[in-house]
């Protein structure tokens, strides 16, 4: 059975008091991109800070109605574009200042999850403390703990359920669904500590447990009942869901074999880097890494390498959604010791890889660097994009001629 622990309202109240309202009205900016694919348009989101050349912002997740989220310094500090870093939604043309539990703390770092239809997004902040953390109508609220110091939210679903990883009042550490204010244990394989990583629409949750003999072991939570699917090893790892209830996953051990399981039957994805998350979408299509070689598709047994951007030799996959196009970051220049990175983001459709380039860089400087780090189901993609040396900007790119976002940016 599941325990219950009710949100400390005194943490969130105060959580709420921190944020400062700063909604930035941000004109669609389209800039050139170099070396970008001439089907797609690349439109700077600015910062929270827009008059503030040294401020940087990144977008790590966008959905169906165009809205987007991410972060944006607005105090940067010593020439350190993240520092003092609010999260924000980005809707229309308007950059709303979600605010931050700890404004005084520079050091401060956001681990978001996903954003869902209605805008609501979760994620960890790293600060004095570690806290699960939902932001929703312009502000933050912290979901507590399981009783311990600790809670990281990993995934959030249109109905509002919250999954992530809770310290307990004793020691170790359970997964946890949240909802409506009320924290609930998902318990373990019979061993100490769990995970939850993933939620999908019907309320299932995918993560690892530990059982009696302290291995991992990747679970299906469903209505109370955690099921083994068989898969794991001395290491916890990924774990992707999908609406249909497939799980992929991996372990964090090098060398190691990702897997997918459908409906009881588990098959092997091959060797995958432990460090990327592998992503999942509704036709079972997964997308993952696998260094040195780089990204890669596995959809009903197959696995294709998706290749990297001309002159490059190494890439990485971000995320797929349901059409099968996948996004990330490849190289267009091998990495050479002592020598500045180039990396840009991609669009991997129909077999091709589309460079959707960066800005370019300003006189004197080193090639600046992009990456896609979301996509949504119109095929439009978020993620971050360099200005000048290590600055970035919160960059979305569209198809020419326009779409759901072209209408957002002009509504009333």
């Amino acid at each position: 059975m599941c325990r219950h622990h009710r949100v400390l309202t005194v943490a969130a109240v105060a959580l709420a008091a921190c944020t400062q309202p700063r909604d930035v009205a941000s004109p669609v900016v389209t800039a050139d991109a170099v070396a970008g694919d001439a089907s797609y348009e690349m439109i700077d989101l600015g910062t929270l800070l827009p008059n503030n050349p040294a401020a940087g912002s990144e977008a790590y997740g966008i959905n169906d109605r165009g809205q987007v989220m991410g972060w944006s310094s607005i105090n940067p500090t010593d020439g350190y574009a993240r520092a003092h870093p609010h999260a924000f939604l980005w809707d229309g043309g308007v950059m709303q200042d979600y605010g931050s539990p700890s404004p005084t703390s520079s050091g401060q770092l956001f681990v978001f999850g996903n954003i869902n239809a209605s805008g609501a997004f979760v994620g960890t902040f790293y600060a004095s403390q570690v806290r699960a953390a939902l932001w929703v109508d312009g502000a933050v609220r912290d979901l507590g703990t399981l009783g311990g110091p600790s809670a990281r939210a990993a995934a959030i679903n249109n109905r509002g359920q919250v999954v992530g990883t809770s310290a307990l009042a004793t020691e170790g550490e359970h997964a946890f669904l949240w909802e409506n204010g009320v924290m609930s244990d998902l318990g373990t394989l019979g061993g100490r500590d769990s995970r939850a990583l993933e939620i999908n629409q019907g309320g299932q949750v995918a993560g690892y447990a530990q059982d009696a003999a302290g291995a991992w072991h990747a679970f299906l939570w469903e209505q109370g009942v955690m099921q083994d699917l068989g898969a794991g090893g001395n290491l916890p790892g990924s774990a992707a869901l999908n609406d249909p209830g497939d799980v992929a996953g991996s372990s964090l051990a090098t060398g190691a074999s990702g897997f997918f399981w459908s409906h009881g039957a588990l098959q092997d994805l091959g060797t995958v880097s432990g460090g990327n998350p592998l992503r999942l979408n509704n036709r079972g299509q997964v997308v993952g890494n696998d260094y040195p070689s780089g990204a890669f598709i596995w959809a009903g047994g197959v696995r294709t390498d998706l290749g990297h951007l001309p002159g490059g030799d190494i890439s990485q996959a971000w995320a797929i959604n349901n059409r099968g196009q996948v996004v990330g970051t490849s190289n267009v220049a091998p990495n050479e010791i002592g020598k500045p990175h180039q990396f840009h983001a991609f669009v991997w459709e129909n077999g091709q890889m589309l460079d959707l380039g960066t800005f370019a860089p300003p006189p004197g400087e080193r090639p600046v660097q992009s990456l896609a780090t979301a996509i949504n189901e119109q095929g439009d993609v978020v993620g971050w994009a360099e200005v000048h040396s290590e600055v970035p900007h919160a960059v979305l790119w569209r198809r020419r001629g326009g779409g759901p976002l072209a209408r957002a940016a002009t509504r009333d």
